[in-house]
């Protein structure tokens, strides 16, 4: 899933990659049943952020 909010934030920014993997840091610091990665999207070689949801664990 493809955190939108976060994508404009991003690539507005002079350095769009450490941006990306600062806010990733930041959300799996406050998410520790997700995994959120920085990825490329090659289309239009913007940096987003997707959150993959961890299943089968017992809360």
């Amino acid at each position: 899933m493809i955190l939108r909010e976060y994508t404009s934030q991003i690539n507005n920014s002079k350095y769009p990659r450490s941006t990306a993997r600062k806010i990733a840091n930041d959300l799996n610091k406050n998410d520790p049943l997700n995994n959120y990665l920085v990825s490329l999207e090659l289309g239009s070689k913007r940096y987003i952020i997707e959150k993959f949801e961890i299943r089968g664990i017992n809360r």
